[in-house]
């Protein structure tokens, strides 16, 4: 990534140079005539692809740098600082399009780690917290219920102890007071 914004730097700054010496050896109206004679459109394709889910663009573009005679005037036409100022920033948009599908690619997978990243916080600071509430209120649930639980086999028990030792008197449970 650094290293084609460094190649983009160098040739851009290479070609803003050749393009002021071409305005100050040619004049600004021949360089605007010649480069309306030799505009054309650019065959860029861009596809759709996705990169560990994330929907991306990738630009491919074939070699846009052009001979001299391949400019739509007669070569004669074009003065030397022009033809250098010329393929110099057809060198430029070359490596324009080559850095710019990896900075798609990096710019969508930072837009999704910033999203992930809220969405982490959101749970870190709403969901977690709620769910220890919750946790809280369902463990002292429990507890209550087993304390409860203690309370009704104790009763249990001793409802049943009651029981035995009127039965083994003889008596009912209901006559002798044992409950």
């Amino acid at each position: 990534m650094v290293a084609g914004r460094t190649r983009l730097e160098a040739v851009l700054r290479d070609a803003g140079r050749a393009l002021t010496v071409a305005r100050a050896l040619d004049g600004e109206e021949v360089l605007e005539g010649l480069a309306l004679a030799a505009g054309r459109d650019a065959p860029v394709r861009v596809e759709r692809r996705a990169i560990w889910g994330i929907p991306t663009a990738k630009v491919t573009a074939p070699a846009l740098v052009r001979a001299a005679d391949a400019r739509g005037t007669a070569l004669t036409a074009w003065p030397r600082a022009g033809i250098e100022a010329a393929r110099l920033h057809e060198r430029a948009l070359e490596v324009m399009l080559e850095i710019s599908t990896r900075e798609l690619e990096l710019r969508r997978i930072g837009e999704e780690i910033r999203a992930t990243s809220r969405r982490i916080n959101a749970l870190e600071r709403v969901v977690l917290p709620r769910l220890g509430q919750e946790i809280a209120r369902v463990d002292a649930a429990l507890e209550e219920r087993a304390r409860e639980d203690v309370v009704r086999l104790r009763r249990l028990v001793a409802s049943r102890g009651g029981a035995l030792g009127a039965r083994a008197r003889g008596l009912s449970p209901r006559r002798s007071g044992a409950r």
